[in-house]
């Protein structure tokens, strides 16, 4: 699954909208934009602005070194073939990692093997993930479970839901599944259950500030840092909703850009040769 092209961002939407550390939502699943330490440094072009890059040192520290663009690719000069194959770009990891079927309504994590990531070279955008052994349908896809938790302290994590529905303490393999029971679509009509032990509980009750009291302690998770460790928090894991605006904020600095040249057909050829690139997203 590593280096396949899933879709594709503007590179304005990488500053403002799906920075390091946000979900994209992609047609048939949602990806977390992934850390520097993923990202291909040495094929992405070094942006010289001298400026910028002590505003940004006067905020990050002299360890910032440099400033680099994303890595863009022109779509107008690529075949779809070869768009499809291309392996840099800007890496991306399912997230939330737990998914529904969308016809048994099976509710697992990626990591249950109970779903396959099916890719499609020729339409990126409409690969998916599926479940292999759905007893309603062959290959029937799966979506993301659409409720996380976050705390204050910037860590995001999957919604803790074994914890939620059995309690601390309580072992039952489960398997869960997750139904809407009414047409809203929010909390209160959606239903958690365990096909084991025929537990039922709402969504609704762990976002009242006794259901949030109940819920297990932030871990400390920063799913778009791959190797980071788990750090110690004492704040207070909330549940927010995929896709929720309070999830990721930008935080971007400026500086003045005047270009070099003097030729006026130069900057202009300049600006438009940048109009058609976009920053494919590589899932890994």
């Amino acid at each position: 699954m590593s280096g396949q092209s899933v879709g594709s961002v503007r590179p304005t939407q990488l500053i403002y909208t799906y920075g390091i550390g946000s979900t994209v939502d992609l047609p048939q699943f949602s990806a977390m934009v992934m850390g520097l330490d993923d990202w291909p440094a040495s094929r992405m072009e070094e942006i010289r602005e001298d400026r910028l890059l002590r505003v940004v040192r006067s905020v990050l520290g002299s360890q910032v070194r440099q400033l680099k663009a994303a890595p863009l690719q022109d779509e107008t000069a690529l075949t779809p073939f070869f768009r499809a194959a291309a392996v840099d770009g800007v890496p991306v990891a399912a997230f939330p990692r737990w998914l529904v079927c969308t016809q048994c309504r099976l509710l697992a994590p990626i990591r249950s093997g109970l779903y396959s990531f099916r890719y499609d070279s020729n339409r990126p955008e409409r690969s998916c993930f599926i479940h292999k052994n759905c007893p309603r349908l062959t290959k029937a896809t799966a979506i993301p479970a659409r409720f996380l938790v976050a705390c204050d302290s910037g860590h995001i994590d999957d919604f803790p839901w074994r914890e939620y529905l059995h309690g601390g303490g309580i072992e039952c393999p489960g398997p869960l599944e997750l139904r809407d029971v009414g047409a809203s679509g929010e909390a209160a009509d959606v239903m958690l259950s365990c096909r084991n032990c025929q537990k039922r509980k709402p969504l609704a009750p762990a976002f009242s500030e006794e259901g949030k009291a109940s819920l297990p302690k932030c871990r400390g998770w920063h799913p778009h840092l791959r190797v980071a460790p788990l750090e110690e928090c004492t704040s207070l894991a909330v549940p927010i909703t995929l896709g929720a605006t309070n999830v990721w904020f930008a935080r971007t600095l400026s500086a003045l850009s005047i270009p070099s040249s003097s030729d006026p057909q130069m900057r202009r050829f300049g600006l438009q040769s940048k109009r058609c690139e976009k920053s494919r997203l590589p899932i890994v």
